[in-house]
């Protein structure tokens, strides 16, 4: 018995595997040092935790988002003041991001 995936679902695994094969390619083509490639990364992490973010129940991981966001804002503004001076130091932003959406994943209950 098949049952089909809603599109909820199809956008949920379409951002993992980009997101997955954007951060293959940084370390597999050395591109650790691209601000582009890890902003565009960063965006879809959002995005992949918005998506995320839908398909719980209740809203007690909110504020996870948030911080997240939060996070992201802050990126924007090195990137736009910094240039590439610190960059080493604010991919570490990343890092929220990432937990983030281990913990959305982890707590999906419904996914079609």
């Amino acid at each position: 018995m098949s049952q089909k995936i809603s599109k909820k679902s199809q956008l949920l695994i379409y951002l993992y595997f980009i997101n997955t094969a954007i951060l293959l390619g940084i370390y597999l083509f050395d591109y650790e040092s691209s601000i582009f490639i890890h902003f565009i990364q960063f965006l879809l992490l959002i995005l992949l935790n918005r998506v995320l973010n839908n398909f719980q129940e209740n809203s007690k991981y909110d504020s996870l988002m948030y911080i997240s966001e939060v996070f992201f804002i802050i990126f924007i503004m090195f990137i736009i003041i910094f240039k590439n001076e610190y960059f080493s130091f604010y991919k570490l932003f990343l890092v929220p991001s990432f937990f983030t959406s281990i913990v959305l994943s982890m707590n999906i209950k419904k996914l079609y």
